[in-house]
């Protein structure tokens, strides 16, 4: 299992710290960045050799909507 930080929030910077400490022991902390070339290398195996090989990263609406807004990795 894995958890990316950099897409979970909650009330105050210390909080976040907090939760993500509790939860280190769990899973696997990886940015989103991190998991989406995990993710796209098991995907295509190629493009670990040729990362040309690889076909582009669609993007989610939220996901861009969410970066656009400022709320990505930052507390409520």
């Amino acid at each position: 299992m894995s958890n990316p930080p950099d897409c979970c929030v909650t009330h105050t910077a210390g909080r976040q710290a907090a939760a993500l400490a509790a939860v280190a022991g769990y899973c696997r902390q990886r940015t989103l960045a991190e998991l989406e070339a995990e993710l796209a290398a098991a995907a295509h195996p190629a493009a670990a050799a040729d990362p040309a090989a690889a076909p582009a990263a669609a993007d989610s609406a939220a996901a861009a909507a969410a970066r656009e807004a400022g709320a990505v990795g930052k507390p409520l």
